[in-house]
């Protein structure tokens, strides 16, 4: 499916206003649910949940590992 000239729009958006989601955003334009459907709402709404859980789990890491070298 070629891309169409909204989702080329939105990820030029996307890329300039929120460049911290723009893996996730391309990842989600790749799957295989967005090229059966094309809609691109539900991908970058995916996109940022990902991204969301990505922060949450590298602060995670980030406080364990700090826990683990107050510790020593």
């Amino acid at each position: 499916m070629e891309p169409s000239i909204r989702a080329l729009r939105f990820l030029a958006l996307v890329s300039v206003d929120r460049p911290h989601i723009l893996p996730e955003f391309l990842e989600e334009l790749n799957s295989l649910e967005f090229r059966k459907t094309g809609n691109i709402m539900p991908a970058y709404h995916r996109a940022i949940k990902r991204n969301v859980q990505e922060q949450k789990r590298q602060k995670t890491l980030l406080e364990a590992s700090t826990i683990c070298m107050n510790s020593k």
